[in-house]
């Protein structure tokens, strides 16, 4: 069977290509059908199925933590991996090494410890 009851919000399985909630965030509840997965949510290819991103993530390709390709407002997004941070991850502050830029944290020269830009 395809759905659990009546209810938009009950079903298991979506048709033309829609995309199946997995997990309620915001006003997106499991068992929901819709066009595509939204933002905060990314989209398992294998199946069609809408998961949540990590927190912080706006947008991102796949589960955990250093795989946003976007931030929600107020966190900026690392764009190269040093020391203990991670490209795709997101950040209220951008940490020594770093710099902010248009929402996102870029790397200082290697000859710097903390940089403006």
């Amino acid at each position: 069977s395809s759905c659990s009851s009546a209810q938009q919000k009950d079903c298991q399985d979506c048709f033309n290509d829609q995309k199946l909630i997995k997990e309620s965030h915001n006003t997106y509840v499991v068992g929901q059908c819709i066009d595509q997965c939204p933002d905060e949510y990314y989209e398992n290819t294998s199946d069609g199925t809408c998961h949540t991103c990590s927190a912080n993530c706006n947008t991102c390709t796949s589960s955990g933590s250093s795989t946003c390709s976007a931030c929600i407002q107020g966190y900026s997004l690392i764009t190269a991996d040093y020391q203990s941070y991670t490209s795709g991850l997101c950040v209220a502050d951008c940490p020594d090494h770093y710099f902010g830029e248009s929402n996102q944290c870029l790397l200082c020269h290697s000859s710097c410890e903390n940089c403006s830009a």
